[in-house]
């Protein structure tokens, strides 16, 4: 998320940049948004003690494949960097 930006509007935001569909084109699915903190080391700055703040979203997105997929993701600059995101469904739950 980014700052001062809520949990609904950061999840429309991830959808577009991210899998590239237009806010208009899915919705969220109503219920608590609860926001999770966890407080741990930090994996990126070992030793930096990070608080964590989460929040889950459910989202109805259709015409997403039912299988594993990829996007590709370009820095849109002359020497583009791609990289290439690769998706699965969890069967598990949260």
């Amino acid at each position: 998320m980014h700052p001062g930006e809520d949990a609904e509007t950061a999840a429309y935001r991830c959808a577009w940049e991210e899998l590239g569909v237009p806010r208009e084109s899915c919705r969220i699915v109503p219920g608590p948004h609860t926001p999770v903190s966890r407080v741990g080391e930090s994996p990126s700055y070992p030793g930096l003690v990070t608080c964590y703040r989460m929040s889950q979203v459910e989202m109805a997105i259709p015409d997403l494949p039912d299988t594993a997929f990829s996007t590709a993701e370009s820095d849109r600059s002359q020497d583009a960097t791609v990289k290439i995101h690769y998706w699965d469904w969890r069967t598990d739950t949260l």
